[in-house]
């Protein structure tokens, strides 16, 4: 397997995985957590242009116990030219209850500017700003909006230090739901490019899809008589409004070309018609891309190739992410990930989302890592009514991921974006596991499970690891 890692120079965090891949039944919330970053990007772009009832569309808290009615809290961290970013924010239907922003630029953080809103008074509390955050700053606190977060205000009003975090939500993140790679208008634009057009025809002549050339050609207009029975005509095509149109060029030894519109390909050219554009982007750009049902209608050979791209660093050298979520199990192969590239959500007993990462002593594996997808199918997935999890209670393990130290538990720990792709700190280090016998029977089970000698039926269900979102801001030292 071609190294995963991206360097950094943080000493906390040498390195940083350049794929996370979410594996997990249907309905345990792998899309929620995809919208959740949909929603933050949304929240620092357009915040102070939202009309009040279009703030309080934003607010959509978990519907199950007494978190529905308490605030949502989004927390993400980033790092940018050497400097990392801890934003966070909470708010409810009504306005930002809370927002926070801490910048590391040296092992000790400074916290930029944080306001909390204070029932008593109905008004906002502002801690003191950061000696090390320029800039009129009291003007920007005045102009922040009760529904509009500081970080936009401040970077709309020019702060040249909140401007690298602002512009990397806005042209460093890219999100592609299923939805998404349905719609070939910014594919058809990219068409245009010849430089793209060429590496498009690379990548799928590198799949062995046989096509010559594609093109955007002009939309046709269907007779009127013919728009009005909704007939067509075998030999032309009804062209109404709608996506771009675009053709693929077929040419045989010994046979005329042939241009195809791509109403006549599979769901599988479509959708990497879909991907292609923003991954290519993303690999030109260096940036993050998230993909909610990575490999829908995809061949399992093209998703490995696919991710192989990022990867390759002759192809994708300048720091490029992926963060997707799957269900394609055949994708848990050390050939293609590493252990702590790959993270594994389900529910609790609340119908809470709990996200997770594959700790090396849970699954014994070997070879291309077959064991891995074998188990999850079985006991992720379940065959009895009630889904099974053969993995041992959260409370046995403890763990290494990102920001963890050497032996503190694993259950203590909220995961969120910013944890998944700073996991690989947790590569070379083994986590201690309780020598108990009740873990030993469980990895037993595991193994008699992958090689057909368990039963589906038995074993214990998961204690939840960490909530996927967590309450409150995560505690630490803060400096001026």
């Amino acid at each position: 397997m071609t190294s995963s890692l991206k360097p950094t120079p943080l000493q906390k965090f040498a390195t940083l995985s350049k794929i996370a891949v979410i594996f997990g039944p249907n309905a345990v919330g792998k899309t929620n957590f995809i919208v959740a970053l949909a929603t933050l990007r949304d929240l620092v772009l357009h915040s102070t242009s939202y009309s009040d009832e279009q703030f309080s569309e934003r607010y959509t808290p978990f519907q199950f116990g007494p978190s529905a009615y308490r605030p949502t809290n989004l927390e993400i961290d980033v790092l940018l030219n050497e400097v990392r970013y801890r934003y966070a924010v909470s708010y409810d239907a009504r306005r930002i209850r809370s927002e926070r922003l801490l910048a590391y630029r040296t092992g000790k953080s400074q916290r930029w500017f944080e306001r909390r809103f204070d029932e008593a008074t109905q008004t906002d509390s502002w801690m003191p700003f950061s000696s090390s955050f320029h800039g009129p700053r009291d003007l920007w606190r005045k102009a922040t909006r009760p529904t509009g977060l500081f970080l936009t205000t401040a970077a709309q009003l020019n702060s040249e230090q909140i401007k690298p975090l602002y512009h990397w939500f806005e042209h460093g993140l890219d999100i592609v739901l299923p939805s998404d790679t349905a719609d070939l208008v910014s594919t058809a634009a990219r068409l245009r490019n010849q430089e793209f057009k060429d590496r498009l025809l690379g990548l799928l002549h590198s799949l062995d899809i046989q096509v010559h050339d594609v093109r955007v050609a002009e939309r046709d207009l269907a007779p009127a008589g013919q728009a009005a029975t909704g007939e067509a005509s075998p030999s032309h095509s009804v062209h109404t409004a709608g996506p771009p149109l675009i053709e693929f060029l077929y040419a045989r030894s010994g046979r005329s070309p042939v241009w195809l519109d791509s109403m006549y390909e599979g769901a599988g050219t479509h959708r990497l018609l879909g991907l292609f554009g923003p991954l290519l982007d993303t690999m030109h750009r260096g940036k993050l891309l998230v993909i909610d049902e990575f490999d829908i209608s995809l061949h399992p050979l093209v998703a490995r190739f696919l991710l192989q791209l990022i990867n390759d660093p002759r192809i994708s050298d300048r720091g490029a992410q992926l963060l997707l979520t799957s269900h394609n199990t055949t994708l848990m192969s050390q050939d293609i990930l590493r252990r702590d590239e790959i993270w594994l959500m389900q529910l609790d007993d609340n119908h809470a989302s709990c996200l997770s990462p594959l700790l090396r002593s849970m699954i014994q594996t070997s070879g291309s890592c077959t064991m891995i997808s074998s188990c999850t199918l079985v006991s992720g997935f379940g065959t009895s009514s009630k889904r099974r999890n053969f993995l041992p209670s959260s409370q046995t393990f403890l763990g290494c991921a990102s920001g963890l130290e050497s032996g503190r538990s694993v259950e203590t720990t909220r995961y969120s974006a910013n944890n998944i792709l700073s996991s690989a700190a947790c590569a070379g280090r083994r986590p201690a596991v309780s020598s108990s016998a009740a873990i030993k029977r469980n990895i037993k089970r595991i193994k008699d499970l992958c090689e057909g000698r368990g039963k589906s039926t038995t074993g214990r269900h998961c204690a939840a690891p960490a909530m996927l979102w967590g309450s409150g801001f995560a505690a630490g030292d803060v400096g001026g």
